[in-house]
């Protein structure tokens, strides 16, 4: 049963000396009060009712961003990001566009095979090779 307690309430929790000392490290790296700190961390979390979330760090992001070429500020932009970079698009006549996802093993080994062009250029001809020889014209 949820309790109801007025705006601003005054909350005590328990929190082991680690789990405190943790904190406290980090609130003198951001050089703001530890109170400061763990409400700010609630607020950001309040949403969050994933069984199993991703958290990651500066570093790891900042690793994630350079992999994909662009800035990662919220999950369903990574999400959006990682899909792109999992397709390719296809367009001919200006009416005619679509993507096509393409597994990321499958991604891996047409990358390893691609020498002295743009990879770009390298999937249009293996495209192109692949469908001529699916109608028979190879």
């Amino acid at each position: 049963m949820a309790t109801t307690l007025p705006a601003g309430a005054l909350i005590r929790l328990r929190l082991t000396s680690e789990l405190l000392s943790a904190y406290e490290l980090q609130a003198a790296d951001l050089n703001v009060p530890l109170e400061e700190l763990l409400e700010s961390r609630l607020v950001q979390m309040v949403a969050m009712r994933a069984v199993k979330p991703l958290f990651f760090s500066d570093e790891d992001r900042i690793e994630l961003e350079s992999l994909l070429g662009k800035n990662v500020n919220s999950p369903i932009e990574l999400i959006r990001l990682i899909r792109n970079a999992l397709s390719v698009r296809i367009s001919g006549k200006p009416d005619v566009s679509m993507r096509v996802d393409i597994k990321p093993n499958l991604l891996t080994r047409l990358r390893s095979r691609c020498f002295g062009k743009p990879f770009e250029d390298f999937l249009k001809q293996v495209i192109t090779e692949g469908l001529e020889t699916y109608v028979g014209l190879r």
